[in-house]
């Protein structure tokens, strides 16, 4: 396996069905679908959960944390009469050889395919992405999994962190008048990263690893992107609703795409066929494209 630095594989897939395999192979970009229409969105519900547990049991300020959780959930949720500041856009990936049985199951249909990515290609287009496009951030990293009862350790550490920050920034004497929006805007991005990359343990077989754009959300006249250009929220009709989204990379670059894999159906090797044709029109190398192991069981 071809594997990073850290351990984790430098190849992840992601898993779609044909309209979605074409859609990318075409455009060369990658749709990201807005938080709240993802199959999971209960998650977030989950990490509030747990996140009050962990307060409970840890947090020796509570009041002080307890309005800075606050402050921070107004800048990704809202409030009364205020929309939020910044909305998540995801796209998934899993660390799995991208050959799953579950995954085919969920996302393919038996019309599915998985397109496996280098992953240290990824990030360069991401850090471009970022000097591009006005986006509040963007990030990828892998998913953390836990229940309402327990958050996982890296989370922990990322949002004891945030708060060490804060006592750090204000020698231990800050209070709800002095913290500054500076010192939120320090504290958002490692919050808002341990909220969108927390799972029920349900799913950790997925190994998922998500990339994650916030985009600011200018219906509040925020204007200020500093000359980069500002993303265009697009539409695509998903059985009785219109489901938000942005494009990411926007064809501007070749994808680092390594392999795609078929997956199982009846007619494997004319769908391989027909991938391997697009790959040709659009200067890839079709000899990229296997066909799944996993033997298909028709009705």
């Amino acid at each position: 396996m071809n594997e990073s630095q850290d351990g984790q594989s430098n190849i992840i897939y992601h898993y779609t069905d044909g309209k979605g395999a074409q859609g990318i192979l075409e455009t060369q970009s990658l749709w990201a679908t807005h938080y709240r229409y993802l199959n999971d969105f209960s998650e977030l519900i989950i990490f509030g959960k747990a996140l009050t547990s962990w307060r409970q049991a840890n947090v020796r300020e509570p009041q002080l944390v307890d309005w800075l959780l606050k402050e921070l959930r107004e800048i990704f949720f809202g409030g009364p009469g205020k929309p939020p500041e910044t909305e998540a856009y995801i796209v998934s990936f899993c660390d799995d050889e991208g050959d799953r049985l579950s995954q085919w199951r969920a996302y393919g249909g038996g019309d599915g395919y998985s397109i496996g990515f280098d992953r240290t290609e990824l990030e360069k287009l991401k850090e471009k992405e970022f000097r591009i496009n006005w986006l509040d951030s963007i990030y990828m990293d892998s998913v953390c999994y836990g229940d309402s009862e327990e958050m996982p350790m890296a989370l922990k550490s990322d949002i004891e962190n945030c708060i060490e920050l804060l006592k750090d920034r204000y020698k231990g004497n800050a209070t709800e008048e002095n913290v500054t929006d500076a010192t939120l805007n320090d504290i958002f991005n490692p919050f808002i990263k341990c909220l969108s990359r927390f799972k029920h343990k349900g799913f950790s077989e997925e190994k998922e690893i998500r990339l994650i754009s916030f985009l600011p959300n200018l219906t509040g006249g925020r204007r200020e992107g500093g000359g980069r250009l500002e993303k265009v929220i697009k539409f695509r009709a998903s059985q009785n609703m219109l489901v938000p989204y942005i494009e990411l990379f926007e064809g501007r670059d070749t994808l680092p795409i390594k392999e795609i894999k078929v997956g199982p159906s009846p007619y494997v090797e004319m769908r391989k066929r027909s991938i391997q044709i697009l790959l040709r029109r659009k200067g890839i190398n079709p000899d990229i494209v296997t066909i799944s192991q996993i033997p298909y069981r028709g009705p």
